[in-house]
């Protein structure tokens, strides 16, 4: 190693967390800060875990050099983006050449124990205006697309389903279609829409929905509650009866249930949610990744600030069934595998599964590594120096931008118990 070179080649990532009233008392990251910290987490909501530099909250990282001792630490305690701005060509690389000042994704881990809000999340465009005319409720000035990683079963609605299978459901449920607007010679009977394209039928319906009073809302949602005692039930109508239970019978959110997707996700399965696409995690453990940003527009199932006027305003309003994502090999080897996201901002990787034959895994420069599972040995290399250091399972690491230039590799031996994930970016 490079005697005059004092920079870290690695961090570890100390994430932050955020405790919403929707996350889970006693679950996935209770688990992951026991065994990181090796003490016990009292029970209470913990819904995310951040892992990155975005301001509201960052993660604090601690460097490690390796041409001092394996395990002795080069640098104090701080908050990832403040050390951005301390050296940015060392933290961001090549992305500082081309003139970012920050870290271009934020990785989380989700662990939701109810349903989350309606929300959709801006464009870039639609985000610079939002935070330059409200930045209390929009603090960022940029778009928030996102991928969602199953990390057992989770389940979500994305996006609008199929007009045909709403105007079914809508047959099958009169309360429903009341509510929709799709009777016929009833007090709540509203012009023919059925001719029209199926992203304006959607748009009517949802608006009518959305914009309705909660008297109206309550009269429709105590009818279906009292048809659903008489039916043998589907997953929705399950559903919608525990919305209820959560959020009670006059928030219009309920009855997004039967107008979006429902998607049922299991370990490994992911979705992409790009912006202005309205969406709602029902319950599960995900991670998640996404352009930094902050951003939210929030029409439903929620007692935060709600935008019902951008939110009807930016939708995309698009009727396409859910699709489900599966990570694909980068090269011959199954592994690293990929994600296909439309967006460079970040990409996600599997590194490592378990039974995986066990490999060096190289990791890229300005990546986030999370050891979700089992141990690994990250090994540093410069010309013919080599030094290891042991990454134990719950362990995050940030990888700075410049190792390319300073001539050093990194890999990780893992053990054949583990999973690993990366965070990084294609830009």
């Amino acid at each position: 190693m490079n005697p005059q070179d004092k920079r870290p080649v690695f961090y570890r990532l100390l994430p932050a967390v955020q405790g919403y009233e929707w996350g889970n008392s006693d679950g996935l990251i209770h688990r992951l800060i026991e065994k990181r910290t090796g003490e016990k987490v009292e029970p209470r909501p913990i819904a995310e875990m951040w892992k990155g530099a975005h301001p509201s909250a960052p993660s604090r990282i601690v460097g490690h050099h390796f041409s001092i001792k394996p395990g002795q630490l080069y640098a104090e305690e701080m908050a990832l983006n403040d050390a951005i701005k301390q050296d940015p060509g060392h933290f961001l690389g090549r992305l500082h050449e081309k003139g970012y000042t920050t870290l271009p994704f934020l990785f989380k881990v989700l662990d939701a124990a109810k349903p989350l809000s309606i929300q959709a999340h801006p464009d870039k465009q639609r985000a610079e205006q939002l935070h330059r005319d409200d930045p209390a409720h929009y603090p960022d000035d940029n778009h928030k697309p996102e991928l969602a990683i199953s990390l057992g079963h989770f389940e979500a609605m994305a996006g609008f389903r199929p007009i045909a299978e709403l105007h079914h459901e809508a047959d099958r449920l009169p309360p429903l279609a009341a509510v929709c607007g799709l009777t016929r010679n009833t007090p709540d009977a509203s012009e023919d829409i059925s001719r029209l394209p199926a992203s304006e039928q959607l748009r009517s319906i949802y608006g009518r929905i959305m914009q309705a009073d909660a008297a109206t809302i309550r009269r429709h949602a105590t009818d279906l509650l009292h048809m659903l005692g008489q039916l043998r039930a589907s997953e929705r109508d399950n559903w919608f009866v525990r919305l209820v239970e959560f959020y009670g019978p006059e928030d219009p959110g309920i009855f997004a249930i039967y107008l979006l997707n429902y998607l049922k996700l299991e370990a490994g399965e992911a979705i992409y949610l790009g912006p202005n696409e309205p969406h709602a995690y029902l319950k599960g453990q995900i991670l998640e990744c996404m352009a930094s940003s902050d951003n939210v527009v929030r029409g439903g199932l929620t007692p935060k600030f709600k935008d019902l006027p951008t939110l009807l305003s930016m939708l995309t309003y698009d009727d396409s069934p859910g699709r489900i994502l599966l990570p694909a090999p980068e090269g011959p080897l199954p592994y690293p595998a990929t994600y296909p996201v439309p967006v460079k901002d970040f990409r996600v990787s599997l590194l490592h599964r378990p039974e995986q034959p066990v490999a060096y895994v190289p990791l890229r420069p300005l990546s986030i590594v999370l050891l979700l599972e089992g141990r690994a040995v990250l090994r540093a290399r410069q010309g013919d120096q080599e030094r290891t250091e042991q990454i134990a399972e719950a362990e995050a690491l940030f990888i700075p931008g410049d190792l390319e230039s300073r001539g050093v590799q990194l890999f990780l031996e893992p053990e054949a118990d583990s999973r690993i994930y990366e965070a990084s970016t294609a830009l």
